[in-house]
């Protein structure tokens, strides 16, 4: 038994970051003052039927910013280096976390609250580096005016079940 906790100490990895993070379900999740970023994951573009990353091809960040604090944040910045750049295509206002609200790229959020919101801005990660695969991750920061940088271990989405015709 002790080799197995070993070996699962040695994948889970080091994080120097202010933030806490860990990895659930789909995507990775952190926390850095009173916003969480839960889900992230990337979604690169595939060549059709087949599981090569079209590293040319901009890919998706997909993940929700929820803040818990009593007064608004924005997310201002999402940068990596296994990628060239990310655009956040979205407006200034879009990118405002209300108290007690939450933020989407790339999956809808429920906010009763705030009727039309619950729309997912898009996050488009451009020319990935030649190492990017599925099943990896990479580090991702998200940057907020008031919580700060939040450094996320970032999986890169698996390659979707091939059909058998």
């Amino acid at each position: 038994m002790p080799i197995t906790v070993l070996a699962a100490a040695a994948l889970t990895g080091c994080s120097d970051n202010a933030g806490v993070n860990s990895s659930h379900a789909r995507g990775s999740e952190g926390k850095i003052g009173a916003i969480t970023v839960q889900n992230a994951y990337l979604v690169p573009a595939l060549v059709p039927g087949t599981c090569v990353i079209q590293y040319e091809a901009p890919a998706e960040l997909a993940f929700t910013a929820t803040n818990n604090a009593l007064e608004p944040d924005r997310l201002t910045a999402i940068e990596s280096p296994a990628a060239a750049s990310i655009q956040l295509q979205a407006s200034p206002e879009q990118l405002v976390i209300p108290a007690d609200g939450a933020l989407a790229a790339g999956q809808p959020v429920a906010q009763p609250e705030r009727p039309g919101s619950e729309e997912p801005i898009s996050v488009q990660v451009n020319q990935l580096q030649d190492w990017v695969e599925p099943g990896r991750n990479l580090d991702i920061r998200f940057t907020f005016d008031h919580a700060g940088t939040l450094e996320l271990a970032v999986p890169v989405d698996s390659c979707p079940t091939q059909q058998s015709p």
